[in-house]
């Protein structure tokens, strides 16, 4: 994973800006100070979002600024081919942003993933590019991660109104009705990526060997400790998704064989095709029936070693994401 680190806006005195601010600090005016003094970390990737990056960090900074935390804003530039990276530097002059460009377009998990992985703050929130999940929400994410009694290890923010075309809804649909198949914990369908943890909890989820897979899929693998806040989903601002079905799809399939589900509904199929193939074998004349039960069992089989493969694949990475869920829950407690 190739990404190129930008520093900084250079300070009088030559010392390494975090772009911490404290709560009304107003943007252009950092304070200095160790990188252990970061609170919050906003880590948001982007790509080809261009239009609204300014209205983005804007909110962001406003958002983050009213929470009352240092905080620190990171942009992952996912290789956006717009003029994202012109606007962005001049942005990070303004607002102290710390960025990230990928030499190639890598997806957003990988984007999030290196956000993460160079995030400073105690608590790490990530929040999508495009301003369908609103910056406003920030506070009361926050707020609701602080204030949980017991402690948790992460606050999603739960959609309660989506605008998406028909087709994508009903693949939704199926995607979260194949989730129940596998899930750790009772998440909502509804929380996405658009949540707020602790930073031992981000930077396991940051060691996923996964290109593409839904950050909440990796933390219900954790099976962490949470609570939510509603919100309301807001449409593309530009009625486009810049993922693409071809990647939208590997998501869904690698957060399913993650999360188990892929696992056990590949089980059920491969058992119903081998039971229908015992059944056609006596259900009629021998042998004109043999090639519909010969081809329903090797049906059967052909799905049985597909989910044998891809279980050695998940299965050790779903234990250990598990494991390190556990003990990371006994340490908040």
């Amino acid at each position: 994973m190739q990404a190129t680190a930008l520093p900084a806006p250079s300070q009088p005195d030559g010392g390494r800006d975090p772009a911490a601010r404290r709560g009304g600090d107003p943007p252009g005016r950092t304070e200095v100070r160790s990188v252990t003094a970061v609170e919050l970390s906003i880590v948001t990737p982007v790509y080809n979002e261009a239009s609204i990056l300014e209205k983005l960090v804007r909110r962001c900074s406003d958002a983050a600024r009213q929470t009352g935390l240092r905080y620190e804003i990171i942009i992952v530039d996912d290789h956006s081919t717009d003029d994202s990276e012109r606007i962005l530097n001049e942005l990070r002059t303004a607002y102290g942003l710390r960025l990230l460009r990928f030499e190639r377009n890598q997806g957003q998990f990988r984007a999030t993933q290196a956000g993460i992985k160079i995030a400073e703050g105690e608590w790490i929130l990530v929040l999508d590019g495009d301003l369908q999940d609103p910056p406003e929400t920030i506070g009361p994410l926050v707020e609701a991660f602080r204030n949980a009694k017991p402690k948790v290890e992460a606050a999603f923010a739960v959609k309660s109104g989506r605008h998406d075309p028909v087709c994508f809804k009903a693949g939704l649909w199926l995607y979260h009705r194949l989730r129940k198949l596998g899930r750790g914990t009772d998440l909502p369908a509804e929380a996405g990526s658009f949540c707020v943890m602790r930073r031992r909890i981000a930077r396991q989820a940051a060691e996923a060997p996964f290109t593409h897979v839904n950050l909440n899929a990796v933390l219900e693998t954790m099976n962490v400790s949470f609570v939510t806040v509603s919100y309301v989903k807001q449409a593309r601002y530009d009625g486009r998704s810049r993922l693409g079905w071809r990647r939208l799809i590997l998501e869904a399939f690698n957060s399913l064989l993650l999360s188990g589900a892929l696992a056990r509904a590949g089980v059920l199929l491969s058992g119903v095709l081998l039971a229908g193939g015992v059944l056609a074998i006596f259900s009629s004349p021998f042998p004109a029936n043999l090639p519909l039960a010969g081809g329903i069992l090797v049906a059967g089989v052909l799905v049985a070693i597909a989910v044998f493969g891809f279980e050695r694949k998940a299965g050790p990475i779903r234990t250990t994401l598990k494991q390190i869920g556990r003990s990371e829950g006994e340490s908040t407690r």
